[in-house]
């Protein structure tokens, strides 16, 4: 079954609502959105008379194929476009996850944050589709490396804000209905701009101090140890004893 909804927003209206069973809505689907802005939907799911109803007020179409390549997502949810939105202002107890994409990338991150005087770091080590990521969780990010992480257009290395408990939505977007996600019990779910969503088990940060060596720079030693180790002299005498002693 291929749906053919006339816009995202109509999409977002039927998500929010409870118009549809949460059977159809919470199942895999593939999504196409259309250079004209259309949004079509194929799932397996079957749709019942009443549901079909309530689409047609909606001006919710059948499509016969899907018009190009779709998305396959978890749910309808994960299938409504993020929209840009502007920098969000941090504080000094706001958490922030950064995704770092190699071990060079993140020790050099952290580097810098301890440069900064930021201490408060913890790290996980997951892999997603075949790319191994560092993920490093900052409590009050300096301003300027959140700012580039941010806006860097690349976005070589994102920031994840929590909009919603274990709900992670990467900062400078925002998807529509992010504030009503609930994550599934035991995972930390992640929305980026684009693409699919992902999760890691709910499980605590290692502390970055945990993996963290300091070497000392090898130099000319400047003791240099004697070969000949001197005899110590310690003269003998016989003083008085305690009389009250027994002899020995």
């Amino acid at each position: 079954m291929i749906l053919c909804f006339p816009s995202p927003e109509s999409f977002r209206v039927l998500l929010s609502s409870s118009l549809l069973p949460t059977e159809l809505t919470f199942a895999p689907a593939n999504i196409h959105q259309g250079d004209d802005g259309r949004l079509f939907v194929e799932t397996s799911a079957k749709l019942n008379k009443k549901s079909a109803m309530e689409l047609t007020k909606l001006n919710v179409t059948a499509a016969k194929a899907m018009p190009g390549p779709g998305l396959g997502v978890s749910c309808w949810a994960e299938g409504l476009p993020m929209s840009r939105v502007f920098t969000p202002d941090i504080t000094a107890q706001t958490p922030v996850i950064f995704a770092i994409p190699s071990q060079e990338e993140f020790t050099g991150f952290v580097t810098e944050l301890i440069r900064l005087g930021n201490d408060r770091l913890g790290f996980r080590i997951v892999d997603w589709e075949g790319t191994t990521w560092f993920l490093l969780r900052v409590i009050g990010p300096p301003y300027f490396t959140w700012l580039r992480a941010v806006d860097d257009p690349a976005q070589r290395i994102p920031a994840y804000a929590e909009v919603a408990p274990r709900v992670w939505q990467q900062a400078g977007y925002l998807h529509p209905l992010a504030e009503q996600l609930t994550a599934p019990d035991g995972k930390q779910v992640f929305l980026p701009g684009a693409g699919k969503w992902w999760a890691i088990d709910d499980e605590a940060f290692a502390d970055v101090y945990s993996v963290l060596s300091f070497p000392i720079p090898d130099r000319k030693a400047l003791v240099t140890p004697q070969a000949h180790t001197p005899k110590l002299k310690v003269s003998l005498r016989l003083d008085a004893g305690n009389t009250a002693e027994e002899a020995t």
